[in-house]
């Protein structure tokens, strides 16, 4: 073989290889838009569609694709190879992809399950598909076939995918991102709006998160009723209480303070569940502890909170509502449940599974949320009167908790800006890194104050006990602060051992440690 007829053949192979690429795209797109959009559509809004059912029709749909390819390129001459051979586009084809798709929604509607109805449809098609490509080719060029396309589109993903998630791990153990909070908090929770997804099982480079069947970052499902001889302690509050992208599973708050009362006590089954949750101010607190906690007959609860209630209040886009004023997390939430079928979302969503794509995506949002605050000049604003609303949930929570014999104590979170007289380096580097805007912290700084008042005036009220935490860090020289308000383990510790000395010296669990 000639060097120039080597050249054309290397040649005519990397076309064949494109070729094999746009071809799968341009046919499984439309295929993977419908069948996804029925699994979201019907998964997410309350159907018969379970992890199971859903894992099986994408598994089917994948097998479906390959053999729509086969099809689409079985008019080749049998003296070509099939994967370098062009395919043939008639009428007919575009027929056998839509019949499936019709038959699957009109079986589901009379089966009454839709799962039920695509996976049927889906298994028919495949089958049919191979029996005509096996007609027309033989089975041998359609292993053949269908390895070269496997080969080349799987080479390709792992090309661009790969190094993307080796620069994701390595970047993560210096900057914990939040390229993965969506698909750790479920937005389709009665009452409560949104909280931790249930049963979770995820490790990142620095800091892990393992939630029980509640959606609590508990290693072990929790007795309900309550075993007798059991006393249950559950923390409120949001992400800097749950440790959120700064603590492992044995270095958050609840761990620490379980751990040292079974030191104390270990002779006592002590429970100490973390309940917090991303974006929690007290609004979303108390519907929690009413719609969830409660349930699991709580002996005391803690509620460590301020940080997201204050930053909820200074922001320049807060408009105060009768029942609050919105956060982030609830805006997610809203934003999800009142689209039924949102082609845009369903396309992102398929999207978000390459780490490539969630970078580019975060950069790009990133960037648009830096022209958007400089187009409108983000100032915030001192609203005193927005500490209203926080005092009156509390207010709320120890009305609650009393009439139902719950023990209630309120911390007020320390944050980067006061109680520490020496940063470290790292920590300085994290002052005013929030950016809500150009005078965030003079705004934040102002307004702490006000809030520690507001709680410590709760003090009594239904029983409530309140505490603030302010100062706990003063004369700590080493890293406190992962960010503005979230700790290291070190951080954690100081906390967890302020809180149980303080239960210990009011004597608030004395009843149950030193029962005749």
């Amino acid at each position: 073989m000639s060097v120039s007829s080597d050249f054309q053949h290397k040649s005519k192979k990397l076309r064949n290889s494109l070729i094999s690429l746009l071809i799968f795209f341009a046919i499984t797109a439309p295929l993977l838009f419908i069948d996804s959009g029925f699994s979201r559509l019907l998964y997410d809004y309350g159907s018969d569609f379970s992890t199971v059912l859903s894992y099986i029709i994408i598994a089917l749909f994948s097998l479906d694709a390959l053999a729509t390819i086969l099809l689409f390129r079985i008019a080749s001459t049998h003296q070509e190879n099939l994967e370098g051979a062009w395919p043939r586009f008639s009428v007919k084809h575009a027929l056998w992809l839509l019949i499936p798709i019709l038959l699957a929604i009109a079986l589901g509607v009379s089966l009454n399950s839709v799962a039920i109805g695509v996976i049927i449809c889906q298994l028919a098609y495949l089958c049919l598909s191979l029996a005509l490509i096996k007609l027309a080719v033989g089975a041998k060029k359609i292993v053949f076939s269908a390895i070269y396309i496997c080969v080349v589109l799987v080479g390709a993903i792992l090309i661009i995918e790969l190094p993307g998630r080796a620069i994701f791990w390595i970047k993560e153990k210096y900057k914990p991102s939040q390229l993965y909070e969506e698909d750790l908090i479920s937005y389709e929770e009665p009452m409560i709006g949104y909280a931790l997804r249930r049963n979770l099982d995820k490790t990142f480079p620095v800091w892990d998160l393992k939630t029980n069947s509640l959606g609590f970052r508990y290693p072990r499902d929790i007795a309900i009723p309550k075993p007798s001889g059991t006393y249950r302690i559950f923390l409120l509050g949001g992400s800097t209480a749950l440790g959120w992208l700064s603590a492992r599973q044995d270095e958050h708050i609840t761990y620490f303070m379980e751990q040292r009362f079974k030191q104390l006590y270990p002779d006592k089954n002590i429970e100490v569940i973390n309940a917090g949750v991303p974006y929690y101010a007290s609004w979303n607190e108390l519907g929690l502890l009413i719609y969830r906690v409660l349930d699991c007959e709580p002996d005391m609860v803690i509620v460590f909170d301020a940080r997201n209630d204050l930053v909820y209040a200074v922001n320049p886009d807060f408009n105060p509502i009768y029942s609050g004023y919105a956060d982030k997390g609830s805006e997610l939430a809203i934003t999800k449940r009142s689209v039924k079928f949102n082609p845009k979302a369903i396309i992102n969503d398929l999207l978000r599974t390459s780490i490539v794509y969630r970078f580019l995506e975060n950069a790009i949002f990133k960037q648009k949320e830096k022209q958007l605050q400089l187009k409108r000049a983000m100032v915030c604003r001192f609203r005193p009167e927005a500490l209203n609303y926080y005092q009156n949930y509390h207010k709320y929570m120890a009305n609650v908790c009393n009439g139902k014999g719950v023990k209630l104590i309120i911390a007020y979170q320390p944050i980067i800006y006061f109680g520490k007289k020496q940063l470290t380096p790292k920590e300085k580097q994290k002052w005013g890194s929030y950016g809500a805007g150009e005078n965030y912290v003079e705004m934040m700084q102002q307004m702490y104050p006000l809030g520690e008042k507001k709680v410590l005036e709760l003090d009594g009220y239904y029983n409530a006990h309140t505490i603030s935490l302010k100062n706990i860090f003063e004369d700590v020289t080493g890293d406190i602060y992962f960010d503005e308000c979230h700790y290291t383990a070190l951080g954690n510790k100081i906390i967890a051992d302020y809180l149980l000395d303080y239960i210990l010296k009011r004597k608030l669990m004395s009843d149950f440690l030193y029962d005749k």
